[in-house]
């Protein structure tokens, strides 16, 4: 992430040689930030050094559009570990009762990397392409999970809502 001289924070991401830019100004990402700061339970202890939710967007109406021009909300999937990862058969969800809502296809993260996930309920899984699952997120806060291939180990989730 970078900041140029307004205080806009932004981030350029390459997924199958489109790049995508995102653009927070620094207004919306200290609203942010707080909000993560403040009560989040953000991952189990025994998660530390798994893959996280780093980030998403609720309500996206101007940072990120998907391939078909619309403003989809989205998920950030970062890989913290020195390893690629293998995310086929993980799974997202935004219901803590089912937690193999959305099955990850058969792509990879590498070390320090991220993968957005379209939020559209397009449910969208061609690796070869933007990958969107087939839920959208409340705006007004729910469960969103990264659930490991076993189908019942959640690696990182913001529970018992995001804010």
């Amino acid at each position: 992430m970078l900041y140029d001289q307004f205080g806009i924070r932004s981030s350029s991401v390459r997924f199958k040689g489109v790049h995508y830019r995102l653009r927070v100004n620094s207004l919306i990402y200290v609203a942010l930030s707080v909000s993560m700061l403040l009560g989040l339970n953000v991952a189990d202890s025994e998660a530390q050094g798994s893959l996280l939710i780093s980030e998403f967007m609720a309500s996206n109406s101007t940072i990120l559009q998907d391939e078909d021009g619309d403003f989809s909300d989205w998920i950030e999937i970062y890989n913290p570990t020195g390893a690629a990862v293998d995310l086929d058969g993980w799974y997202l969800t935004d219901n803590s009762g089912d937690l193999t809502k959305w099955r990850i296809p058969a792509v990879s993260i590498g070390p320090s990397e991220h993968l957005i996930v379209f939020a559209s309920g397009k449910s969208r899984s061609d690796p070869s392409n933007p990958l969107h699952a087939n839920f959208r997120l409340d705006r007004d806060g729910e469960y969103l999970g990264l659930v490991e291939q076993d189908g019942t180990t959640v690696a990182h989730h913001y529970s018992p809502a995001f804010p």
